[in-house]
């Protein structure tokens, strides 16, 4: 091979790459152009009153955060008043058993939904703690309830 054709060859090859190599950047150039268009679009609004797109996009991202953490907060909440109410509910029922003997006897044969509420307990102990004493309706007022020696 002679120097003429490798020159040629040489000087084709580099214009050939040289070629490749701007279009390349040029591409690439215009590729990131367009990719900071669509990103400015998207972070930047259209005009003063339009929020952009990034903003309302957060917007609805913050939303569904709040939202969820005031469902979890309102749910722990009601878990505790409704531990609170039914340990006050049991006391308040053991303390109206204790009280009252004959309706910790009488439970065993209420439907439990009775049972477990405080003011029915409450008002059932009322009337059996009236019955049996005397000026209270078992005995008429005035004449003495006679007991029997067996």
């Amino acid at each position: 091979m002679d120097f003429n054709t490798f020159l040629t060859v040489f000087l084709s090859v580099l214009a050939a790459g040289s070629v490749i190599f701007f279009a390349f950047s040029l591409s690439f150039y215009l590729q990131k152009r367009y990719i900071q268009n669509v990103i400015r679009s998207f972070i930047e609004s259209p005009d003063d009153e339009t929020p952009s797109k990034f903003a309302e996009t957060i917007d609805a991202v913050g939303r569904v955060i709040a939202s969820r953490m005031v469902q979890q907060i309102k749910t722990t909440v009601m878990g505790m008043n409704s531990v609170d109410s039914k340990n006050a509910s049991r006391e308040a029922i053991e303390g109206i058993k204790e009280a009252s003997p004959s309706l910790a006897g009488l439970a065993s044969l209420l439907p439990k939904k009775w049972v477990k509420n405080p003011e029915i307990m409450g008002v059932l102990a009322g009337v059996l703690g009236k019955i049996g004493k005397p000026g209270n309706g078992s005995v008429p007022p005035g004449v003495e309830q006679t007991t029997f020696k067996l």
